[in-house]
């Protein structure tokens, strides 16, 4: 015999191996180390709470798309009623012009039965005291160089003046 024979039959009996199914279908048993074991643990722990936050990530990502298409759509909406009511107010001002064109205003009034004044009358106004809070208007029709400086646009701005001197 060699010397490492018989130093192995010395130090450890020969182990045999069983050839029945029972012995087969055991696992094999093996010491385990315990920081193997934990760092194991540490590593799966840290994938778990990677694809925890991974999947947070997802969904919040998800929910700000769903917010921002809706967002989107009522941008869309806003839009589109904002064109049908510049097509109403373009509608609107053409009917304005239509119905304050001069022509129209004095059909209208010749309809109602109004007739054209022989003599404009321009009116005046008073200024009150500051004590007092009514407004006396006066109605009188003008002499040819009273008409040439007053303006009936102006709200008597002209004749105020020349009115009370008189």
């Amino acid at each position: 015999m060699t010397a490492a024979l018989a130093y192995r039959s010395q130090t450890a009996p020969v182990r045999r191996r069983s050839t029945s199914p029972k012995a087969a279908s055991r696992p094999r048993l093996r010491v385990l180390d315990q920081a193997a074991v934990r760092r194991r643990a540490r590593r799966r722990n840290a994938v778990l709470l990677a694809f925890i936050v991974l999947l947070a990530a997802l969904f919040l990502v998800a929910f700000v798309h769903a917010r921002l298409v809706e967002s989107q759509q009522e941008l869309d909406l806003m839009r589109t009623r904002i064109s049908e009511l510049q097509v109403d107010k373009a509608q609107l001002e053409r009917a304005v012009d239509e119905a304050s064109s001069p022509a129209l205003i004095v059909e209208r009034a010749s309809a109602l039965g109004m007739v054209r004044a022989a003599e404009p009358v321009y009116l005046a106004s008073v200024v009150p005291p500051a004590a007092e809070s009514t407004i006396d208007v006066v109605a009188a029709p003008l002499d040819a160089t009273q008409q040439e400086t007053a303006q009936p646009d102006v709200l008597g701005s002209r004749a105020l003046g020349e009115n009370e001197t008189g």
